[in-house]
């Protein structure tokens, strides 16, 4: 999976024209302005994350946290290798 990092063009926002002067300053009191915030796509497309938790095995997750706050969690760099071969194979798959 690539993660892209975000920029500061993904998210925009407009600020307001007028000076809006802080509550209890003396002067002229605060008035409310609303602001305009658009998103990009990128992150629009970003906003149905939340819906793939059901699909992580949280018993497994809740496992592995308790073994790494024990101090018991051993990685198996066979495991790691044969993961990443799939998953580059995959990918090549998929560019093919």
């Amino acid at each position: 999976m690539k993660i892209t990092p975000l920029s500061e063009s993904h998210a925009t926002s407009s600020l307001p024209t007028s000076k809006v002067e802080a509550a209890g300053s003396g002067k002229t009191p605060a008035t409310s302005k609303s602001w305009v915030v658009s998103l990009s796509s990128a992150v629009q497309s970003m906003a149905h994350v939340d819906t793939l938790a059901g699909v992580m095995n949280m018993a497994k997750v809740d496992s592995v946290r308790a073994e790494f706050q024990k101090g018991t969690f051993r990685v198996n760099p066979e495991v790691i290798a044969d993961r990443l071969l799939e998953g580059t194979r995959e990918q090549l798959r998929r560019q093919a």
